[in-house]
C-alpha cells in the first residue's frame, strides 16, 4: 500500500517538475517569487527552472526505490535506511540551493 502511495506522490513530483520546466510554475521555486524585480533580473529563469526541475525528478525516483530497497529489510534496518533516505534528501536539497545561487546567477 505504502509503495502504490509512494509512485502517487513521485507522478505528482514529476507532473510538478515539468510544470517548472515548461514555465508554467515559476510560483514554485521557493524564494523566486519574494524576491524584488532587481534581484529577480540577477537570475536566469530557464537554469532557475532546469535546477528545479532536476531536484523534482531525483526526488521522484528516490521515493519508489527506497520503498522497493526497504521492502527487503528487517525493522532494525527500516529505521536506518530511512535516517539515510531524509539526509540524502537534504544533501541533495542543500545542493540544490547552492546551485541556484551560483550556476542561476548572471554573470
Amino acid at each position: 500500500m505504502e509503495f502504490i502511495l509512494l509512485v502517487w506522490v513521485s507522478i505528482v513530483l514529476v507532473l510538478l517538475g515539468v510544470i517548472v520546466l515548461i514555465g508554467k510554475g515559476d510560483m514554485l521555486i521557493s524564494g523566486y517569487n519574494t524576491l524584488p524585480s532587481e534581484k529577480k533580473a540577477q537570475y536566469d529563469v530557464k537554469r532557475l527552472r532546469r535546477v528545479t526541475a532536476m531536484l523534482l525528478f531525483v526526488i521522484a525516483i528516490m521515493l519508489p526505490l527506497y520503498e522497493l530497497y526497504i521492502s527487503t529489510l528487517n525493522e532494525s534496518q527500516i529505521a536506518v535506511a530511512t535516517i539515510v533516505l531524509t539526509v540524502v534528501i537534504i544533501a541533495i536539497s542543500i545542493i540544490g540551493v547552492i546551485l541556484m545561487n551560483t550556476y542561476c546567477k548572471r554573470k
